[in-house]
């Protein structure tokens, strides 16, 4: 739970403390995905090794690491059920995909035939998080000091590799470091994690979310959280929290050191706050 006096409010949405998160000195949690009931998180390593996914059952036991043969910063990952693709963002700013059943061997996995930038902002190429909805990839950019944007892409998985065709666009506030999506009472919710610094409190924020809106920089429930909160994801009816601070790097710097998964309860954040 939420100890201290600012946070004390939101342990009425607490529904679930996974499990504790247990990394090797070396490594600094960024990305979440849980898919078919396994744990995937993202790192980048302090000691400039090659980038990780680590894979963990729903206990916290880690089942194995894969190595993503390169030093990326990674950022979000994603699963598109159905092309059975995971997404991970790569280096200078590319999206690679990797064919899930083949990903979660060790050391062994198949690049899907695509590996591409697509996100450009001031004429650079940005993927800072991602995640997959409706089919749809959504590829984002975090940007401390203005509004970032995410990208939406049709995903279609051809005989010869994937076909990423730009749709969509819309601006998030600054400082966003992911986003999820959920369906909940016949609407749509678009929510944004933002956090910068180790001493700053992070907030998520959840609109009402429609296809044609271009703007979900302001008019939005906020919620304040610790410091450090990175990519977020949906799990049943939970949102699920993950903080670096539970890196080795940060602990001892950090103003609150979360070293767990946490769950809070979605729908009854959206009912309790009228998010209509």
């Amino acid at each position: 739970m939420f100890k201290k006096t600012n946070y004390e409010e939101y342990n009425l949405y607490l529904n679930n403390n996974l499990f504790k998160l247990e990394f090797n000195n070396n490594e600094v949690p960024q990305g979440l995905c849980i898919i078919e009931e396994k744990v995937y998180i993202t790192c980048y390593k302090t000691d400039n090794t090659n980038s990780c996914v680590i894979e963990l059952n729903m206990n916290g036991k880690r089942l194995r690491t894969i190595d993503l043969k390169n030093k990326s910063h990674v950022g979000g990952i994603g699963y598109d059920k159905k092309h059975n693709l995971v997404f991970i963002c790569d280096t200078k700013g590319r999206v690679t995909s990797y064919k899930y059943n083949s990903f979660t061997k060790v050391n062994s996995f198949d690049i899907a035939s695509y590996q591409g930038s697509k996100l450009i902002e001031n004429n650079k190429l940005v993927c800072s998080y991602l995640t997959c909805y409706s089919e749809k990839l959504y590829v984002g950019s975090f940007n401390r000091r203005k509004n970032g944007y995410v990208k939406v892409y049709d995903i279609k998985r051809e005989k010869n590799g994937i076909e990423l065709t730009y749709q969509s666009e819309f601006i998030v506030p600054k400082k966003t470091q992911g986003l999820d999506f959920y369906k909940y009472k016949d609407q749509q919710y678009i929510i944004l994690s933002n956090s910068y610094g180790r001493k700053r409190n992070s907030n998520i924020q959840i609109s009402r979310y429609n296809e044609n809106d271009v703007d979900y920089s302001k008019n939005s429930f906020k919620m304040i959280l610790p410091p450090m909160l990175e990519q977020i994801d949906i799990n049943n009816n939970s949102l699920i929290l993950l903080f670096e601070s539970s890196a080795f790097k940060y602990k001892k710097h950090c103003n609150y050191v979360i070293d767990k998964l946490i769950g809070l309860d979605i729908n009854k954040l959206i009912d309790d706050n009228k998010i209509l």
